[in-house]
């Protein structure tokens, strides 16, 4: 016991700060709001949540060490951080289309119902056109690699760090000597992760073939979570000693807390340029490039932390009612998600922190789909959206002790979602859109069915 007072010391010589949210009486309120940044939210609330009460002896840091010899946690907040700030923006300024001459920049004509939801057509504006657009959707992260997010299956086991005997090393796991060293923390986490995005687009045609856009997304973030702390008391059941290890002092070995967070902002503006290669009565090919820049706060996952450039093909035609389309591009990012997402609240060695990476995965994307016209002005929309990360962050769950949530690493993670919408066009120049988003295929973080509308406006 001796040695878990020294190391309690050795500890606050360090400068290891206490967690000034760490409810560690039973009477501590169950529901808490965070007012720091949202990408630290989940590594600090893992922090609080390991700290003990000071009973027989100080193992209040214990736990909060032995989590810090994982990564799984921090990997977990990495993974939130750089998905969530990335998820599809419906961007009406690349569905914009225009029938007869107009698409060609002569003449003039109306604003056609003919178009993708979220993909696009190779056909543009033409020359001098501009049009403008405001959609909205709301999104919930229910899972992330196929695991549920908000039921609690989301499991941290946090042993307890090597403080005491003759091989002490606090920056590691416990030896299992003392025996104290044997008990396990538990942590269930429940997070809800919600997203309302409201993107304004703008487009103008330069020429009759060259449109340059700028879609500049609005977006509301809540974040909250819940866990469950439990002491598995593995070594300090025989003697019964609940002292040594507890959230109150004396025995209590359970708590649950929730805590809550939000964030407003401007996301990451997308400026583009789409050129038109070829045009017939019955076809449309284009090439485009876009820039995604990094003005939204990744802190508060309103942005990504880095810049994306992207460069893909556009190819739709016309076969009677129905209006195919494919589009295809590759992204190059640069930069990393937020610091915030992997750094522990106090901890002991910032080697930790260092062994995540942070750095945005590079991405290829396709879409492709049809709409097919019920009437000059109505249609009825039908897409499918691939979006495959090369380096992004797997998950898996263990069994137990040592097991629960575990980091597979990186590589490919392949999302694939579907979409179906109707649009309605009003007079020449307004379009009307509504539509339903479905998760198809999503090893990356995967939201639920989810409504979109949005209106266009041609001037």
């Amino acid at each position: 016991m001796l040695g878990a007072l020294l190391l309690a010391t050795t500890a606050r010589a360090q400068g290891v700060p206490a967690a000034p949210n760490t409810p560690n009486s039973p009477t501590a309120p169950s529901s808490t709001t965070w007012n720091g940044p949202l990408a630290g939210m989940l590594p600090a609330f893992f922090t609080d949540m390991a700290y003990n009460a000071p009973g027989d002896g100080d193992h209040t840091l214990h736990f909060v060490r032995g989590l810090q010899t994982t990564v799984a946690g921090l990997e977990l907040t990495q993974a939130l951080a750089a998905q969530a700030s990335s998820f599809p923006i419906v961007m009406p300024a690349g569905t914009v289309g225009f029938e007869g001459a107009r698409g060609t920049g002569t003449g003039v004509a109306a604003l056609s119902a003919r178009a993708p939801i979220v993909g696009e057509r190779g056909t543009t504006l033409g020359r001098g056109q501009f049009a403008s657009g405001v959609s909205f959707h709301r999104a919930k992260a229910d899972a992330i690699s196929g695991i549920d997010l908000d039921s609690g299956a989301v499991v941290l086991y946090a042993p307890h760090n090597n403080c005491c005997g003759g091989g002490a090393n606090p920056a590691q796991a416990g030896d299992g000597a003392p025996a104290f060293e044997r008990d396990v923390l538990q942590e269930s986490v429940g997070i809800e992760l919600r997203q309302s995005i409201t993107a304004l687009s703008f487009t103008y045609g330069l020429t009759g073939r060259l449109d340059v856009s700028a879609v500049v997304p609005l977006v509301r973030v809540d974040l909250d979570t819940r866990i469950t702390s439990r002491i598995l008391r593995i070594g300090t059941t025989a003697p019964p000693t609940p002292t040594v290890h507890s959230f109150d002092g004396v025995d209590l070995a359970n708590r649950t807390i929730s805590r809550r967070g939000t964030a407003t902002g401007v996301g990451d503006v997308r400026v583009r340029g789409k050129f038109n290669l070829r045009r017939t009565s019955r076809s449309a090919l284009a090439v485009s490039v876009d820039a995604t820049l990094p003005t939204g706060d990744a802190d508060n996952l309103l942005g990504t932390g880095g810049s994306r450039l992207r460069a893909g093909v556009v190819a739709s035609g016309d076969r009677g009612a129905v209006s195919p389309f494919f589009n295809a591009g590759y992204t190059r990012s640069q930069g990393s998600s937020s610091a915030q997402a992997t750094t522990w609240q106090g901890a002991l060695d910032p080697a930790v922190s260092a062994r995540v990476s942070r750095t945005l995965s590079d991405e290829v994307d396709y879409a492709g789909g049809a709409s097919i016209a019920a009437a000059p002005w109505l249609t009825f929309d039908a897409e499918v959206l691939g979006r495959a990360l090369l380096k992004g962050s797997r998950f898996s769950v263990g069994d137990g002790p040592g097991g629960g949530l575990v980091f597979d690493g990186r590589g490919l993670v392949h999302r694939v979602i579907g979409m179906a919408g109707v649009r309605m066009r009003a007079g020449t120049r307004m379009l009307f859109t509504a539509g339903v988003v479905l998760p198809v295929v999503d090893k990356g973080l995967r939201s639920k069915a989810r409504p979109i509308v949005s209106l266009d406006y041609a001037f």
